[in-house]
């Protein structure tokens, strides 16, 4: 014998948490500086169960870093930068600080028959799991360009180096049940590999216009790259190309390209 019972309640559909959700910045220029800090931060709040898809009671479980059963992030970016023009040339300069927080807070199931959970681990009540992420990133980049003039055309010469660091810093996974707090948490290093890793490039473009119809553009680029492991990666990436413009608004183009992309750090430091 089945039967229901009604009672008031409320269903929360694209809900955010207690935390507010922002998307602020300011940016600021001062003769040939530039300075640029942005925020974005969200907090949403899951309509149904992970594993089950069914509705659940998001203020029975515990609050976890502030925060009740939701997927939480918030991203900080800050860079300075200076240009300035003698000339010919053209130099600029960049430094920048970025850095991630994540939380993923999702409740496996609120209340179902013990029958129906795949791991004995689990109760019939309030299951849930928690990981959080922290990472920063900051490096900067210098470039300078020499434009000129032939008796074919204008061209310019660009050059550049840039360094850049990562650091995992922090990861953490841990598992309640019963709307309590959790019972099961692994090391940090357990899962992913905390570490940081160093990155430095150069590189170097020319353009160079051939009569009206033509352009030739090349480049190479040099990446050294010291992984979180020690592992180093030594990498050059050429490119050339030549386009032709038969008619305005008409580019024709015809090259040869490389280039060096890492996995994320993620994939490999699992």
């Amino acid at each position: 014998f089945y039967g229901t019972v009604s009672q008031p309640s409320q269903i929360l559909i694209g809900a955010f948490n207690r935390k507010p959700c922002l998307d602020i910045g300011f940016r600021t220029r001062w003769k040939g500086l530039t300075a640029m800090l942005t925020m974005q931060q969200s907090n949403s709040a899951n309509q149904y169960s992970l594993f089950y898809h069914t509705l659940f009671d998001r203020n029975k479980f515990p609050t976890i870093n502030g925060n009740l059963p939701g997927h939480y992030s918030r991203a900080i970016h800050s860079s300075l930068s200076y240009a300035h023009t003698t000339g010919p040339w053209t130099l600029k300069a960049e430094a920048l600080f970025d850095s991630e927080d994540l939380q993923r807070y999702d409740v496996i199931h609120d209340t179902c028959a013990a029958s129906m959970i795949p791991m004995l681990v689990f109760t019939d009540r309030g299951a849930y799991y928690n990981e959080t992420y922290y990472a920063i990133h900051y490096g900067g980049h210098i470039t300078s360009t020499y434009r000129y003039d032939t008796p074919i055309g204008q061209g310019n010469i660009l050059t550049g180096i840039q360094l850049e660091n990562f650091q995992f810093l922090d990861y953490t996974f841990s598992m309640g049940t019963d709307f309590m707090d959790s019972f099961l948490s692994y090391p940090k290093d357990s899962i992913f590999n905390m570490g940081s890793e160093l990155s430095i490039s150069a590189f170097a473009q020319m353009k160079q216009q051939l009569g009206k119809k033509l352009i030739f553009n090349s480049g190479l680029r040099y990446d050294h790259k010291v992984r979180y492991n020690k592992e180093k990666i030594n990498a050059f990436s050429p490119r050339v190309s030549l386009i032709y413009r038969p008619t305005r608004g008409i580019n024709l183009k015809i090259g040869y390209s490389r280039s060096f992309v890492d996995a994320p750090y993620l994939y490999r430091a699992s």
